[in-house]
């Protein structure tokens, strides 16, 4: 009997989408919601998990896999976006210490030169206007 069941799941499953981030992230929303659900009954609460669950198990057996991809890669890229400005962040907090801001006195660009290099000529990239610093 259960040889049977897997070789209708396995042939139910080809040609499929499958597992990918999105739908585990949308699995994982459906069942959290329903755990909530269980301490703070919630209509809200119930419905998110039933959709998260359904939405999950939609994706996970929709034939449709271009389609399906395609939703996964700007999911993907809806994740990145976070985390660049949190590395942006880091690394300018990290440069604070070695760099100092000095504008253009032409058309007011910020520049970013070396802390500690005594007095130099700055060319801004903007209006390529040269510039004396003193750090």
């Amino acid at each position: 009997m259960l040889e049977k069941m897997n070789a209708r799941m396995a042939t139910m499953a080809q040609g499929s989408n499958g597992p990918d981030t999105l739908g585990r992230v949308s699995m994982g929303i459906g069942l959290a919601c329903g755990i909530l659900n269980l301490f703070f009954y919630n209509i809200v609460l119930s419905m998110l998990s039933s959709m998260g669950i359904f939405y999950a198990l939609y994706r996970l057996f929709s034939r449709n896999v271009p389609q399906r991809q395609r939703e996964n890669e700007r999911f993907l890229e809806l994740l990145k976006q976070p985390g660049a400005a949190r590395e942006r962040r880091r690394k300018k907090a990290a440069d604070r210490g070695a760099l100092v801001r000095v504008e253009c006195e032409e058309c007011g660009q910020g520049l970013s030169v070396p802390k500690g290099k005594g007095t130099i000529r700055v060319v801004c990239p903007k209006c390529q206007h040269e510039t004396i610093a003193t750090t």
